[in-house]
């Protein structure tokens, strides 16, 4: 069922920062430093490769994509929205502690400061003033369990061979 445009709890507009914002991120994760993939070998116990980092990061990027238009259409509830920002603000702040944790800045972490965290925020406070309190609770528990690292980890074995023992 679709909404009234006049009705709606997040503008079309709204939406449709989700994806830049996201693509913005993933510059940064890759090319800032070392790159997400070494910084992630490195730090995290994990052998993450730039072509399994891409891989993944092309499929949750279509994923926002596809999830962005489907509210925009009215094809998902609004409260969807919700979630994207838990999950892009969760994102953001574990490369806030990842640079807390381990020496250097992790790679993200400017984007995820200066965008992920302010948009995040916006379409939460926005969400809390508009919304029921049941699509709150739903759409921060999709954003927590969304949780990209999780997923990551999973695609792992199958994506990233790990190097020969020496």
């Amino acid at each position: 069922m679709t909404r009234d445009s006049s009705l709606r709890v997040f503008p079309r507009s709204w939406l449709w920062l989700f994806p830049p914002g996201y693509l913005v991120h993933l510059v940064d994760e890759r090319f800032f430093g070392e790159g997400t993939a070494a910084w992630a070998t490195a730090h995290m116990g994990v052998h993450l490769t730039n072509q399994a980092w891409l891989v993944i990061n092309v499929v949750w990027f279509v994923g926002f994509l596809l999830v962005t238009w489907l509210i925009a259409r009215g094809s998902l509830p609004e409260w969807v929205a919700l979630a994207l920002a838990t999950h892009f603000a969760i994102h953001a702040l574990t490369r806030v502690w990842g640079s807390a944790v381990f020496p250097g800045w992790s790679p993200g972490v400017v984007s995820g400061v200066a965008v992920g965290l302010p948009w995040a925020g916006a379409v939460f406070l926005r969400g809390l003033r508009e919304l029921e309190t049941k699509q709150v609770a739903l759409a921060v528990g999709c954003g927590v369990l969304s949780l990209q690292p999780l997923w990551d980890f999973l695609m792992l074995p199958i994506l990233s061979p790990r190097p020969p023992a020496v």
